[in-house]
């Protein structure tokens, strides 16, 4: 069922599931999370259950990060965001990996959403792509020309307030396509490093990666983190997940970016289960179960004592 496809909920009609945690809700121990609606079998939520979701990210964050159009995800979210008066930013994102139709039906469903909610403040960048270089989607050329496409696109609309760049890891972006972009988006990740002696030398590292990024593009671009994270499950290499490993790297990493002033978005919001055939490691994620419930004792996520 597209979410689109149901009336827009209240949060009274899910209110109740909202009192029922024992936390007060801070919206600012986290700068952003990446969010994917998609229920555990993969098929799109229906507007409550998208509701429940954003609820349970407003008790750490006020940013989110979307991959896609797909299931009206988008409009979806800043309907509900708007009409229950959220304090949520959507950071949009248009999926280029599956061929040009795809793409240009993207692009066009956000413009669209984007005019319907122009000067509202709730959209507040666009994102074409993820990953593309790294998975060999496409080539650079490619990607800037997709860039391009959707800034070409998204100007004629007369949007021309919301930033519009790509996503990749940071061993692919180039100055050259720092340059195709209004600001540098990265993943890093430190759970798939060949070496590992500990998380506190693991957030080091990436740290020393993301500077190194940042020297590459030069310093009058905005360098963001698209992803970091660490599983709740699983294993790669002599790395284990487990609540504790994810705690410990989402606080250290939180409370240095907070130092440096960094904006970011932890992956992810939620466990996928969703993702058929992945790996334990790469379904763990989330900071909340699957069904969005607590997994992480969240009042401990952003305490920097310690960090």
């Amino acid at each position: 069922m597209l979410v689109s496809a149901l009336p827009i909920p209240r949060i009274s009609k899910v209110q109740k599931a909202a009192e029922k945690r024992d936390v007060i809700p801070s919206n600012d121990a986290l700068w952003g999370m990446t969010y994917s609606p998609y229920k555990p079998d993969g098929t799109c939520p229906d507007n409550t259950g998208m509701l429940k979701d954003l609820l349970s990210t407003t008790l750490l964050t006020n940013n989110i990060r979307l991959y896609s159009t797909d299931c009206n995800q988008l409009q979806a979210a800043v309907d509900l965001i708007s009409s229950n008066k959220l304090n949520i930013g959507v950071y949009a994102g248009i999926w280029v990996s599956n061929g040009d139709a795809r793409t240009d039906s993207e692009i066009a469903e956000f413009v669209r959403v984007a005019n319907q909610y122009k000067g509202q403040g709730i959209i507040k960048g666009v994102s074409i792509g993820n990953e593309e270089l790294f998975q060999n989607s496409m080539t650079e050329d490619q990607l800037i020309q997709n860039i391009n496409k959707a800034r070409a696109a998204i100007t004629a609309a007369g949007i021309n307030d919301i930033p519009i760049y790509t996503t990749d890891t940071d061993a692919f972006f180039s100055k050259n396509l720092a340059d195709a972009c209004d600001l540098v988006q990265i993943n890093v990740y430190s759970i798939f490093d060949s070496v590992y002696t500990s998380i506190a030398d693991s957030v080091t590292s990436v740290f020393t990666r993301i500077n190194t990024v940042q020297q590459k593009v030069g310093s009058n671009k905005l360098v963001r983190i698209g992803e970091t994270g660490y599983p709740s499950a699983g294993n790669y290499n002599t790395q284990q997940g487990s609540i504790a490993n994810q705690l410990e790297y989402v606080n250290r990493f939180v409370c240095n970016a907070k130092k440096q002033n960094l904006e970011y978005f932890v992956f992810e919001a939620k466990d996928a289960l969703w993702k058929t055939g992945a790996s334990l490691l790469e379904k763990s994620f989330g900071v909340f179960k699957y069904d969005s419930s607590i997994k992480l004792p969240i009042t401990s996520i952003g305490q920097c004592v310690g960090y």
